[in-house]
Formats: C-alpha cells, sequence, structure tokens
C-alpha cells in the first residue's frame, strides 16, 4: 500500500511495486529478522516525492519498533511545500523494524489526518508513506514533518518551572481540543473518522484486533477475555469491572467517545523554544490511538504524577499538576456538560484506574497476566490506588472542590431556567 498525501506529484507506481499484506503478520517478533533497509533507495523515494536533491539520511534514534532517520534536501525554488521552499529542508523517515498490519499503520496515519484536520492539535503531517514490507526500501515506512525542538524528555530537566507550567498549560489545551471530537464507538480511526477494529500489542510481539465496541464494559471484559483456559485472575477482574460498571452511573463512561494517545509520555512530546518561553511543539507516535470514554482522556500526563524514586520532584508536580486541572476547568464554561466532564473524570478510583493502568495500558507486556494478578490482590486486600504516589489528599480536597464548584454552579443555572 503505497500512498502521497501531499500536493507534491504522486510516485511512479512502477518504481515502487505494491503487494497485499495479510492482517495477521507478527509484529516484532524477536524471531522474524530484522528488514535489510536500502538507504540509497529511500533517498530515491524522497527525492522523487519531493523533486528536490535528498543530500544526507542520517539516522537520529532507535526506537522499540521503528528507526527514525532524518533526511535532509537542497534548496529547490520550485518545491511547493508549507515550508519556505528558499531554503535547505528536512523531514523524518519512520522506518518499521518489523513486519506490522498494514491495517494498524494505516490507522495511525488516518488518526493523525484526522486530528490535523479537526483541530489545532500539533500533530506531524504525513507526506508519503508504504506500508508494503517488500518495497524497494526493504520496510514499511512513513516520510512525515520533522517537528521543530526537542523531545520533551531529554528538555524537561532542563526547563525553568515556569516553562513547565508552559508545557503542560498547552498540553493542557491539546486535550481539550481532543475532547471536542466525539465518536459513538470505541475502536481505531479510519478514512474520514469511521471506527474500525481496536488494535493492540499481545504478549510475544504480535497485534491482536477486537471491536468496534458500542459498550464501555464490553471494551473493558475484551482484554481479559473469559473462557476455559483463561486463568482463575482474568476471571476475578471480569467480576471487578463488571461490579463496577453495573454499580456506576458516570456519565464519562458512555458515549461520546473521544481519541485516547496510547501511550502520552514525555517522549512522544516535542517542545521548541521561542525567546524565554518553551512552547508545545507536537504530539507523535499515535500508532495504537483508539477511541475510548472521555474518562481515559483526562488524566496526568505520567512525567508529572509522583515517582517513588524521585521524591525530590514532588512538590513541583504538585504544582504542574493544580495548573493542569486549572487551564481545562477555565477553559470550559462553568456548569457546562464539558465542565462536568471533566471534573467527573478527574475523580479516580482503583477499580477503574487501576484497571486501565495495569490491564490496559500493560496488554502487550510479557508479564501481563502478571499485572492482572496484581490488580487483582490489590483489590482484594483493599491497598489499590488510583496512583502508585499520589496525588495527596490535599490534591484530591483540590479535586473534589473543584467538581462540587462545577455542581453548583450547574444547579445555580437550572434553578434561573
Amino acid at each position: 500500500m503505497t500512498s502521497d498525501v501531499s500536493s507534491n506529484p504522486p510516485t511512479n507506481s512502477s518504481l515502487f511495486p505494491v503487494n497485499s499484506q495479510s492482517s495477521t503478520m507478527s509484529l516484532e517478533d524477536a524471531s522474524y529478522p530484522l528488514p535489510t533497509i536500502s538507504i540509497y533507495n529511500l533517498k530515491l523515494y524522497a527525492e522523487h516525492h519531493f523533486s528536490r536533491p535528498c543530500v544526507t539520511a542520517r539516522r537520529i534514534a532507535d526506537g522499540y519498533s521503528s528507526l527514525i532517520y532524518l533526511l535532509s534536501f537542497s534548496k529547490n525554488d520550485s518545491l511547493d511545500i508549507t515550508t519556505s521552499s528558499q531554503e535547505e529542508w528536512s523531514c523524518i523517515a519512520k522506518i518499521k523494524k518489523r513486519v506490522t498490519p498494514p491495517e494498524v499503520l494505516q490507522a495511525e496515519i488516518d488518526t493523525m489526518q484526522y486530528i490535523r484536520a479537526h483541530t489545532a492539535v500539533p500533530v506531524p503531517d504525513v507526506y508519503a508513506y508504504d506500508l508494503n514490507p517488500d518495497n524497494d526500501i526493504g520496510a514499511q515506512f512513513m516520510l512525515i514533518e520533522k517537528l521543530p525542538g526537542k523531545v520533551l524528555y531529554w528538555a524537561w530537566d532542563e526547563l525553568s518551572l515556569e516553562n513547565k507550567i508552559s508545557v503542560i498549560s498547552e498540553l493542557a489545551q491539546a486535550l481539550v481540543e481532543l475532547s471536542s471530537l466525539h465518536f459513538d464507538a470505541i475502536g481505531s480511526i479510519q478514512g474520514n473518522g469511521q471506527i474500525g477494529p481496536l488494535y493492540h500489542r499481545t504478549p510475544g510481539g504480535g497485534v491482536s484486533s477486537m471491536g468496534p465496541f458500542t459498550s464501555t464494559l464490553d471494551y473493558l471484559l475484551g482484554y481479559v477475555p473469559d473462557s476455559p483456559h483463561s486463568p482463575d485472575n482474568f476471571k476475578k477482574a471480569r467480576n471487578i469491572i463488571k461490579s463496577f460498571m453495573e454499580s456506576n452511573t458516570n456519565t464519562t463512561l458512555s458515549p461520546p467517545y473521544r481519541i485516547i494517545h496510547p501511550d502520552f509520555h514525555a517522549f512522544n512530546v516535542f517542545v521548541y523554544q521561542h525567546g524565554e518561553t518553551a512552547h508545545l511543539s507536537g504530539i507523535i507516535d499515535w500508532e495504537f490511538a483508539y477511541t475510548a470514554p472521555v474518562n481515559f482522556l483526562y488524566d496526568y500526563p505520567p512525567f508529572i504524577c509522583n515517582d517513588h524514586d524521585q521524591p525530590e520532584c514532588w512538590a513541583e508536580n504538585r504544582i504542574l499538576r493544580r495548573r493542569f486541572v486549572e487551564v481545562i476547568s477555565d477553559l470550559f464554561a462553568k456548569g457546562s456538560r464539558p465542565a462536568m466532564e471533566f471534573a467527573l473524570s478527574m475523580q479516580k478510583n482503583f477499580q477503574l484506574n487501576g484497571f486501565y493502568n495495569k490491564i490496559i495500558f500493560c496488554v502487550g507486556d510479557n508479564c501481563f497476566e502478571e499485572m492482572v494478578k496484581n490488580y487483582v490482590l490489590a483489590f482484594e486486600l483493599g491497598i489499590g490506588r488510583p496512583y502508585e504516589d499520589g496525588p495527596d489528599d490535599d490534591e484530591a480536597e483540590f479535586l473534589l472542590s473543584a467538581l462540587n464548584k462545577s455542581r453548583d454552579d450547574e444547579m445555580t443555572r437550572r434553578s434561573k431556567i
């Protein structure tokens, strides 16, 4: 599957033949040989696509599932692209290290394009891609926009508290933008906002699909299948989450569903500095993104949650979490449905948040069964917490105050009708 998705001339299909691939191919299976990649052919492809010479292709990252190359191009006055064609220019080549079912990668591309088309959330543009692993390059790849700045993970410790507040504020605004996109089912984005199956990694390096779902309970139970061979802890986990959902009236678990980034970690956030202020440059790696209840959209970014190994960061994290809550709260009209959704979503509990963090987030880990066991044990012993370390009691009171304020405003509004 080859596609040109920018306004540039289409790639000559005779140069890059296409063969369809099965969706059941193994992903990141250690037994599957790494591809032999032709950087020479990658440069030729890029030159043909962008109509300008590709002067260098430099590997800048070697991730779990992808190689990242920086492609640099010389000046070409005829180039029509969203950057100054009077200057040298560069883009990113994201090359899959092992074969991935094409529909998984297509869903990632469709998600990025949909977000770019319907929000102001900074997501890299996808210029071109080839999802056929037998192409002339030797692997599935995408050519995507190079974001300015650097990865937040590497920049975080260098930022002042004021600049961390700036970045967190813009991330909070991005979540509010995502909350404006509504879907009637749980699954992956396909085409123009249609919902297809939900894809996730499986222990051992494969990919599995399930759904799409119109029921949140069915979606949750899909991660702990009920079969004669299922471990006892799977059945116990199912009973815990079923009991919670049956007694829960929280509207944040009902449609409309929202787009959820699968790993909102600092590695997947880019920032840049303008003058003395740091800003959000973009959010990357939307592979395995999916739609799900808004309760899972609204949560603290992991890098401002407390790590028990870094108690020296806790005071600062607390400030940043409060700022995160304040920014989102201020963007909604008091007493409005979005304000209520946010306030209710932030009232986390172990049954649901523990299920998400220990089971849904870890579904592809080799220790998945152990994580399910830990979830069940923590629940049975009554020691489960929504977060491993904090938020602390004062912060819980702060969130409860925000929730009550939203409820009071709504009651006042209704009394005047």
